[in-house]
């Protein structure tokens, strides 16, 4: 019997989530979906905890699929 894997990779950081979403905020300017409380807690999540994450370990997920 042969299994053909497929695996991906899920970075979790939430520094680069919230730098990815401030990004696409900035890009969609007055027609972004965003709050500005949302953009407020992005970069809260950027500032705050950008400086601890280079002590700690990238956090990565790996799901395989079948």
């Amino acid at each position: 019997m042969i299994y053909n894997f497929q695996s991906q990779t899920l970075n979790v950081n939430p520094v680069e989530l919230a730098q990815k979403r401030l990004k696409f905020h900035q890009e969609k300017g007055l027609n972004s979906p965003l709050s500005i409380f949302e953009v407020a807690n992005l970069m809260d999540t950027i500032i705050f905890k950008g400086s601890h994450s280079n002590s700690e370990k990238q956090n990565l997920i790996q799901v395989c699929f079948n």
